[in-house]
Parts: structure tokens; C-alpha cells; sequence
């Protein structure tokens, strides 16, 4: 009986004192399309480009919480997303019923590591490091555009040749 008895005290405490974590099945970073692909880590974006995080849910009407934040920046940039208010005036959500996508309003201009932490399913937390992806600042010219340079500079290097001699 003693057995029992402290058999399941040990089981109550180990329950009791174990975290709880949402039953989120799913947690990427995509583009726009929904694409996730090409954005395996370290998770990429070039200028234009929107990253959102997407979230399958363990039910419908879950509601997602979190920071997302520039490093370097974090005062200035940090920001906590909350699902349940549709009038958010810093992040778009959008929702298909079983996977909801977020993504910030302001600040995707911005180069740099971006972070998005303590993510709760909820008020649970969603057993998950940061997620962290680049905003790249380098614009890549268009291939046509070096071509129309490189031409241009060769017909004036050629009318100055011409005209030297």
C-alpha cells in the first residue's frame, strides 16, 4: 500500500512539475507564397522579399503569441504579436482555419538578424529556439542592366581611343 501511495505522489509531482508545451505540430519561416523551400536555414531574404511564419495549429481558434525583434536594435524594433487582435497595428495574420501565417507591417526594410521568440500557443509555449533569419541589403543588378553598362562603357572607351588618334 505504502508502494501505492508514494508511487503516485512521484507520479503527481513529475506532472506537476513538467513544462506544458502546445501540440503545435509545425513552425516554418516561408515567403509570401507560402514557399518553404528555399528557406531552409539560415533563412535568407533578399530586399522585397516578406518573411512570414508559419504555424500549423493544434486547433482553430488557438491564438499564437511572441516577440519578433532586429539584433542590435531590440528597444527600438521589438515587438509582441498576439493573434487574437485582429486590429494589430504592427503584424498581418492570416488564417486557413488550421495554419496561421504572421507577418510584421513595418521594419522589412530594415537589414539585419531578426529573431522571433517565446512563441505560445494558448499560453502554452511552443517547445521552439528562436527563429532567426538575414534581411540582406545587397541589391543585385539585373543582368541586362550590366550588359547595357558594360556596352555603354566600351562605345566610350572606343570614341575616346578614336578620338586620341
Amino acid at each position: 500500500m505504502r508502494g501505492k501511495v508514494f508511487a503516485l505522489i512521484v507520479l503527481s509531482f513529475i506532472f506537476a512539475v513538467m513544462p506544458v508545451f502546445a501540440q503545435v505540430t509545425d513552425i516554418e519561416l516561408t515567403d509570401a507564397s507560402g514557399n518553404t523551400d528555399f528557406k531552409d536555414p539560415p533563412h535568407i531574404f533578399n530586399p522585397g522579399e516578406t518573411p512570414w511564419l508559419y504555424i500549423l495549429l493544434p486547433n482553430a481558434s488557438s491564438v499564437i503569441t511572441g516577440d519578433w525583434w532586429l539584433s542590435g536594435l531590440k528597444s527600438s524594433t521589438e515587438k509582441g504579436f498576439d493573434s487574437s487582435n485582429a486590429a494589430d497595428p504592427y503584424f498581418n495574420y492570416f488564417s486557413d482555419g488550421g495554419a496561421l501565417w504572421i507577418s510584421r507591417k513595418e521594419d522589412n526594410d530594415k537589414p539585419g538578424e531578426w529573431h522571433i521568440q517565446s512563441i505560445e500557443a494558448d499560453g502554452s509555449r511552443i517547445p521552439t529556439h528562436s527563429i532567426n533569419y538575414k534581411l540582406n541589403n545587397t541589391v543585385v543588378p539585373e543582368p541586362v542592366s550590366s550588359s547595357l553598362f558594360l556596352i555603354g562603357m566600351s562605345a566610350l572607351g572606343l570614341w575616346r581611343l578614336r578620338k586620341k588618334g
